[in-house]
């Protein structure tokens, strides 16, 4: 091995709001083990891959799109070790959507697959898409952030503790960016989402006016529109429509957490807030077992109203059998597997991406209405309310609340708009 060789991982970032911090605590474990880090936008982080040797990349998933087939088809994987984390692992009704998403051909490009559980890896095994010896059941870093041993407060701006949070998720009838999640939808689902909306804008009526003195805050998923939530509340001054700040910074400072089919009802189990999970209506086609399960399952408002006053005496902290893999175990697992990977060791310079691929983000970014096609300046303005520009000091102050690091450790690749390397200093 060359004295200027080092390793180097490199970690997509997808919703900077919900992955940001769980991701730089991922690059804190890697400097750790003598890595060099580069973090930022996936499609930033993927086009990097495709023109430097790097030891391991992680990958969000195997959905067949531009940026996977560019990257697939560039990228060396006998030298670079990728590895599949998905943002989705069993946070489904049918666990066969998330399976199926996958494009067979990219399989052989993968390393080792990061299953969420047991239930998971054995269904990549039946369908014989991964080897039993190339699954690692790991868990995901986003639950280890929700774990009360990791978690750091951070200011979310809202002066009120102790409110009602209810969280939603029915981007496939309320989306943010027209036509990005309703074709793919059959009628059957968007009556069950729509109906399912309905029941929670009730409910949020009903919790408002039964709790006068109490704040409600409503946080629609990061791809939903705050349009009909805003309209439907704006005479309701206890009801605050907010999406800002990290879902785990909510859940503790609330009361309690509301929900149905979302994945922040794990994290509130796991950071040890109460759950009510809201079913005015059932179908398991729909309904995802796994987190609603995490909480009190309740049938009509007055049931919510029944727990709140009884102040969550019934409620227990679930045992849920496949929620025991979202334990602290994503880092031990990783950690005794990564040794065993027979990593590369690369020259130390990283070569910038291309002028005309820097340029495009910039314009995707800041002037999206240069894109020519009314379809594509949906889909970029979609991605940059996922994840925006990401200024050096925010990166910076973020990552030292986790890891020890000097300033002059994190640097931007080539101007890139979100994507940076963070050198150990060993």
């Amino acid at each position: 091995m060359s004295k200027n060789s080092e390793l180097y991982v490199a970690i997509p970032i997808e919703t900077s709001v919900r992955e940001l911090h769980p991701k730089l605590r991922l690059a804190s474990f890697f400097l750790k083990e003598n890595f060099n880090v580069i973090i930022g936008s996936y499609d930033e982080v993927y086009h990097l891959a495709t023109n430097n040797k790097l030891s391991v990349l992680f990958v969000n998933n195997l959905d067949l799109c531009k940026v996977n087939e560019d990257l697939f088809l560039k990228t060396n994987s006998n030298e670079t070790k990728i590895l599949l984390l998905e943002n989705e692992g069993l946070i489904c009704a049918d666990l066969n959507i998330l399976v199926n998403r996958i494009h067979k051909p990219f399989i052989k490009h993968i390393y080792k697959y990061l299953a969420w559980g047991n239930e998971m890896s054995e269904m990549m095994i039946e369908k014989k898409y991964f080897k039993k010896d190339q699954i690692i059941i790991s868990g995901h870093p986003i639950f280890e952030e929700s774990k009360k041993k990791y978690y750091i407060e951070r200011d979310i701006e809202f002066k009120h503790k102790n409110y009602i949070l209810i969280n939603t998720n029915f981007s496939g009838v309320n989306e943010a960016v027209a036509g990005q999640y309703v074709k793919f939808m059959d009628k059957e689902s968007i009556e069950y989402t729509s109906n399912m909306q309905k029941s929670f804008i009730s409910l949020t009526k009903h919790l408002s006016k039964y709790y006068t003195n109490t704040k409600i805050v409503l946080r629609p998923h990061p791809s939903e529109s705050h349009f009909i939530y805003n309209k439907e509340f704006k005479q309701l001054e206890n009801v605050y429509v907010i999406h800002k700040g990290r879902a785990i910074d909510w859940i503790h400072n609330a009361k309690c957490l509301i929900h149905n089919n979302c994945t922040t009802a794990i994290e509130a189990a796991l950071h040890e807030i109460p759950v009510l999970t809201y079913k005015p209506f059932e179908d398991p086609k729909f309904d995802i077992e796994i987190a609603n399960s995490a909480g009190l399952i309740c049938s009509n408002e007055n049931e919510i109203c029944n727990h709140i006053n009884d102040n969550f005496k019934k409620y227990q902290k679930p045992n849920i059998i496949r929620l025991a893999n979202f334990n602290l175990n994503f880092y031990q697992n990783l950690k005794k597997n990564i040794k065993k990977f027979n990593l590369k060791h690369f020259v130390k310079h990283i070569q910038p991406g291309s002028v005309f691929f820097i340029f495009k983000k910039y314009i995707q970014l800041f002037f999206p209405l240069f894109l020519l096609s009314n379809s594509r300046k949906q889909d970029f303005k979609y991605r940059r309310r996922k994840f925006s520009f990401l200024k050096k000091d925010d990166l910076y102050n973020k990552f030292l609340e986790i890891h020890p690091v000097n300033k002059s450790q994190i640097k931007r690749i080539s101007f890139m708009p979100r994507t940076f390397i963070i050198k150990n200093n060993r």
